[in-house]
């Protein structure tokens, strides 16, 4: 069972020992209080990410190697760029 009111601590060691995280206005306790599905999948998709060094210098064009990366992962689960 996970613990809401720990917040940003209640995301997986994994996923903290790997990217510097802020939360703001209790984000990670809402997220996961009323839309629990959305924030398993948040998870899901922070834990598959590996951020290379190759994906941050390669030239862009209109989205970077990083952003095509992560909104692909989304875009597979239904969710919409707005």
């Amino acid at each position: 069972m996970t613990d809401f009111s720990k917040g940003i601590a209640s995301i997986p060691n994994k996923i903290r020992n790997k990217y510097e995280i802020h939360e703001w206005k209790h984000a990670a306790s809402i997220l996961q209080l009323d839309f629990l599905s959305e924030w398993r999948y948040l998870i899901d998709v922070l834990n598959s990410f590996d951020l290379k060094c190759s994906s941050i210098l390669e030239p862009g064009g209109r989205k970077s190697p990083i952003a095509i990366s992560v909104n692909g992962m989304f875009e597979k689960s239904g969710w919409k760029e707005r």
